[in-house]
């Protein structure tokens, strides 16, 4: 027996694996010819169990899978009345001298008497409709199985997106409170008489932006970071025209192109006057132009050009 042959045999009896059964369903629903093997091979296996030609473990495994079945227990029901009466036809006809298998007990009816050729017909267009009865049933059943899967993995794709935006927005919210708490602790020493002037750890140079995004590009001349002897990092403010997007990315490029800073998951934090504020130690900013990118990320994670913006950085 052909591989194909013992595949689809083992598919009628009901053994193949989820994998298989799904990929020879797929197949058949999109072949015809394989359609066709398939209707035969249920046939001429029915036809050998009707007439006693298995195997005892080949029968044995046919009847767990359609005595278990009722749709299937009904066909195979029909089989054997059908292979009982082709039989009684044989008996009746002396000049027959081998069994006669389906398609030439047609070939015999064309002598018999009208009303026998239409019992025989009806039960022929019966197992028909019994056939695609129950092909129709399994395509039914796999385009819901496959409409599933499709349902299920959307809704675990949508849940991945989601966690991955709740974590970046919770890593933005610790970075902006982790730069407040620097700016708050350096602006209250300042306060407090008597103290001393802070450290070289503590100086911070600040920059203030104001971009207008793609309908309101910058203008004029590039401003100036100016920073001070010892101070280990730098402030940037970007005061924002338009608040449009729930997340943000700043880029800062050297004139050279070359990377020298980049911040990702930036929150505005006020809706009314939204900015956003990124530190960047000043390690990374030697004297010389740069070019700032601002990025929105959208709900979706997808990340659209928002502004560029330039400044210079001179040192005391």
């Amino acid at each position: 027996m052909a591989r194909s042959e013992q595949l689809i045999t083992r598919y009628l009896l009901g053994e193949l694996t989820e994998p298989e059964r799904t990929t020879l369903e797929e197949s058949y629903f999109n072949d015809s010819r394989l359609f066709e093997q398939l209707q035969r091979a249920e046939t001429d296996l029915l036809d050998d169990y009707a007439r006693g030609r298995l195997s005892s473990p080949l029968r044995q495994r046919l009847e767990r899978r359609y005595l278990g079945h009722p749709e299937l227990r009904c066909r195979l029901r029909f089989a054997e009345a059908l292979v009982a009466r082709v039989d009684a036809i044989q008996s009746a006809d002396s000049s027959v001298t081998v069994p006669l298998s389906r398609s030439r007990l047609f070939d015999r009816l064309r002598t018999r008497p009208p009303a026998l050729v239409s019992y025989v017909a009806l039960a022929a267009m019966l197992f028909l409709v019994a056939g695609v009865w129950f092909l129709v049933n399994s395509t039914a059943r796999l385009r819901q199985e496959l409409s599933e899967a499709q349902a299920a993995r959307t809704v675990n794709e949508g849940r991945q997106r989601d966690l991955q935006r709740q974590v970046a927005d919770e890593q933005a919210r610790a970075d902006q409170l982790a730069s407040e708490l620097d700016r708050l602790r350096t602006q209250r020493q300042a306060a407090v008489p008597g103290t001393k002037s802070p450290s070289s750890s503590q100086l911070v140079a600040s920059l203030l932006l104001v971009v207008g995004g793609l309908r309101s590009p910058d203008s004029g001349p590039p401003a100036t970071l100016t920073i001070p002897p010892g101070a280990a990092q730098a402030r940037l403010q970007l005061r924002l025209k338009e608040n449009e997007y729930p997340r943000y990315t700043l880029i800062l490029q050297a004139a050279d192109g070359q990377q020298a800073f980049k911040r990702e998951g930036l929150l505005s934090r006020s809706k009314q006057h939204p900015s956003l504020v990124l530190f960047v130690p000043t390690s990374k900013l030697p004297d010389g132009d740069y070019l700032l990118a601002l990025k929105g990320v959208t709900q979706a994670g997808e990340t659209e050009d928002v502004s560029k913006s330039l400044f210079r950085v001179k040192r005391k």
